[in-house]
C-alpha cells in the first residue's frame, strides 16, 4: 500500500504542473492527431461496417467498429439477421473482454441489441445518456415504459421489476425472456450528462460505477456501456473504471499515465473520450479517486499505529494490545515485583541470608505474618529456607516439640520488664521496610525491628543476633510477644 500511495502522490504532484501549463489539453489535441493519422493510413480496417447491408446499421458514419474488434453475433432469431453490430470489446485491466462499447440502439437495431444482451449473457448495462438530447432522439427504447406494462421485440419481452431514482442516475431491474427462459438484467442510466458535455458533480458518476461493480465485481462476463454513439461518454465511465479496478488491485505502475490509457482505447473504439471537456473530466475524477485513496491510507495508518511510550501497568494501555501481548505484559510485571520484593535491604546494607540455622537447639517455630493472610510453611529438614504456600491452613507454633495452644511464659531477657505490657504490633508504613542501623539501637528495640523486617522479607531466617523474637499472630490466644533466650 505504501507504495502505490508513493506513486500517487507522484502523479498528484505531476498534475498539477500539468494543469497550470496547460498540458491536459495539450494531450488531448495529440490523441486527436493519432486518431486522425489512424483514420488516414487505415491503421485499423473497418470493412464490415462499411459494407451496404450495415452500413444502415450505423448511427454516425464515422464512428464504426475497427474488425479486429469488434462484437459479432451468432444467435439469429430470422433468416434476415446478420452477425454485425456497432460495437466493441474494449479489454479490462486482465486482458479479458471487460468492456462492450455501443452506440444506442436505433429503431431497427433493438433486435440487434437484444440479441447481443442474450449472447454474451450481459448482466449489466450502463446507459450514459437520455433517449431525447437537444430535440434530438440520442437512443431508441428497449424496455417498456410503465412496470406495469410490457416491451416486446419477437423473439424477446422485456419486463422492468423495480426503478428507483438516486440523484443524478436511476436503475432498472430488467427481466428479459426468450422462449422459456428469463434473465435478470440491471440497467444504470445516468440522464443529468449534456450531449458533448460534461457533469457538474463528479461523485455520482463514482456512486454510479460503484453500483456497476457491486452486480459484477469480475470482468469474466463484459459490461455493456453505450450512450448515443458509444465513443465518448462511454470512453469516459470505460476509462475510470479501468482505472479504479488498476486501483482497487494496487496495481497502478510506476509511470502510469491517463494519455496512455485513452490512447490503448482509442485503438480499440474510435474517437473514445471524444472531446477535451471529457478528457479534462477522467483527469478530475481520477485525481478524486486517488486522493479518497491516500486519505483512506492514512486513516489505517493512524488507527494502526501503537504508541511505543505508553506507560506501563495502566489500563488504557492494555487496552490497546492483543490477548498475547497483554498476557506477556502481566507476566513481567509480576516478575518485576517478584525482583524487587528479593532484593529490599536490611539495616546493615546486605541481604538477609537465605540459609540460616534457626535455633542450634532444634527448635523449630512455624509463624504468621499478621499483615497477610497466606499462612507460612515450616523449613524443611533438607533446607532451612523459609517458603511461602496457599496450599496450607495456619500452622501450630511449637517449642521443644509441644504445641504452644496457650500463652507461654518465657524467660525475660534483659531490658525487660517482668511487669511490662506487650507492645502493639508496629504499623504497616513505608517506614516499616527500612530499620535504622547504629550503636544507638538498644538490643531490644534491635530485635522488634529485626523480627518485623525478617517475616516480611519473603519469610527469611533472620540473621545471627542475641535475641530472637516470636511474634503471635493476633487471633491466637496469646496477646502479646515475648523474647526467647537463646
Amino acid at each position: 500500500m505504501e507504495q502505490q500511495a508513493c506513486i500517487l502522490r507522484s502523479f498528484l504532484s505531476q498534475l498539477k504542473s500539468q494543469e497550470a501549463a496547460d498540458g491536459i489539453a495539450g494531450e488531448f489535441t495529440k490523441l486527436k492527431c493519432q486518431s486522425m493519422k489512424y483514420r488516414s493510413d487505415r491503421t485499423f480496417p473497418t470493412k464490415t461496417a462499411e459494407k451496404q447491408e450495415n452500413s444502415k446499421k450505423n448511427r454516425y458514419k464515422d464512428i464504426v467498429p475497427f474488425d479486429y474488434t469488434r462484437v459479432k453475433l451468432t444467435l439469429t432469431s430470422s433468416k434476415n439477421d446478420n452477425e454485425y453490430i456497432n460495437a466493441s470489446f474494449i479489454k479490462g485491466i486482465s486482458g479479458s473482454r471487460a468492456y462492450i462499447a455501443t452506440q444506442g440502439p436505433l429503431p431497427h437495431t433493438v433486435l440487434d441489441f437484444l440479441r447481443m444482451l442474450w449472447e454474451y449473457d450481459i448482466k449489466v448495462v450502463v446507459m450514459a445518456c437520455r433517449e431525447f438530447e437537444m430535440g434530438k432522439k440520442k437512443c431508441e427504447r428497449y424496455w417498456p415504459e410503465e412496470q406495469d406494462q410490457q416491451f416486446v421485440c419477437e423473439p424477446f419481452t422485456v419486463y422492468c421489476d423495480s426503478e428507483d431514482i438516486k440523484g443524478d442516475y436511476l436503475t432498472r431491474m430488467l427481466r428479459v425472456t426468450y422462449g422459456n427462459c428469463s434473465r435478470t438484467v440491471q440497467q444504470l442510466q445516468y440522464f443529468n450528462w449534456p450531449d458533448h458535455g460534461v457533469p457538474d458533480s463528479v461523485p455520482p458518476i463514482l456512486d454510479m460505477l460503484q453500483e456497476m461493480r457491486s452486480y459484477q465485481e469480475h470482468d469474466d462476463v463484459p459490461f455493456c456501456i453505450h450512450c448515443s454513439a458509444g465513443c465518448g461518454r462511454t470512453g469516459v465511465l470505460c476509462v475510470i473504471d479501468y482505472t479504479w479496478s488498476l486501483l482497487k488491485k494496487q496495481m497502478i505502475p510506476a509511470d502510469f499515465n491517463i494519455f496512455d490509457i485513452v490512447q490503448s482505447m482509442r485503438t480499440q473504439r474510435p474517437s473514445v473520450v471524444q472531446t477535451k471537456e471529457q478528457y479534462e473530466l477522467v483527469y478530475r475524477t481520477i485525481r478524486l479517486l486517488f486522493e479518497r485513496f491516500l486519505q483512506e491510507e492514512q486513516s489505517v495508518r493512524q488507527i494502526a499505529r501503537v504508541s511505543p511510550s505508553a506507560p506501563p501497568n495502566t489500563e488504557s494501555s492494555l487496552s490497546d494490545l492483543s490477548d498475547e501481548e497483554e498476557q506477556l505484559h502481566q507476566c513481567q510485571l509480576l516478575q518485576q515485583e517478584e525482583e524487587h520484593s528479593h532484593s529490599l535491604p536490611t539495616p546493615a546494607g546486605n541481604y538477609i541470608t537465605q540459609k540460616a540455622t534457626v535455633l542450634q537447639e532444634g527448635v523449630r517455630l512455624m509463624v504468621e505474618d499478621p499483615y497477610f493472610d497466606t499462612p507460612m510453611s515450616s523449613p524443611s529438614s533438607e533446607d532451612s529456607k523459609w517458603t511461602a504456600s496457599p496450599l496450607f491452613s495456619p500452622p501450630a507454633l511449637h517449642l521443644n516439640d509441644q504445641e504452644l495452644n496457650s500463652p507461654v511464659a518465657v524467660t525475660p531477657g534483659p531490658g525487660r520488664d517482668d511487669e511490662e505490657d506487650a507492645p502493639p504490633l508496629p504499623q504497616r508504613t513505608p517506614e516499616s521496610f527500612e530499620m535504622a542501623a547504629g550503636p544507638g539501637r538498644s538490643p531490644a528495640e534491635r530485635q522488634e525491628l529485626m523480627s518485623v523486617q525478617t517475616f516480611q522479607h519473603n519469610q527469611e531466617p533472620a540473621p545471627s543476633s542475641d535475641w530472637l523474637m516470636v511474634i503471635i499472630p493476633p487471633n491466637a490466644a496469646a496477646g502479646g510477644s515475648q523474647g526467647v533466650r537463646r
